[in-house]
């Protein structure tokens, strides 16, 4: 299975989770499970790429990730996740 699309670097200027992609429901499935434990408002920011190729239209990236969110109002910070991803321009740009 791919999961497409997970980073959205247009909220101010810090990549977070993004739009639901990938298998239908899973990306609401898992938010309701984390809704049920007190879960709330994941952000995933990625640090400098460690490594990035870009040949054509195609490209793989391997950054530093840290995700932050909440469990029952409490700020929960996850370090040290390596986020990898393959990319490919498409024609509308």
């Amino acid at each position: 299975m791919v999961h497409r699309a997970w980073i959205d670097p247009r909220r101010n200027g810090t990549p977070r989770l993004a739009r639901p992609y990938g298998r239908r429901g899973l990306v609401q499935r898992c938010a309701e499970e984390a809704e049920h434990h007190g879960a709330s408002d994941h952000y995933v920011t990625l640090d400098k790429p460690l490594h990035a190729n870009v040949t054509g239209d195609g490209a793989y990236v391997v950054s530093p990730a840290t995700m932050t969110f909440k469990v029952n109002g409490k700020q929960v910070t996850q370090m040290g996740a390596i986020f990898t991803t393959a990319l490919r321009k498409l024609p509308d740009g």
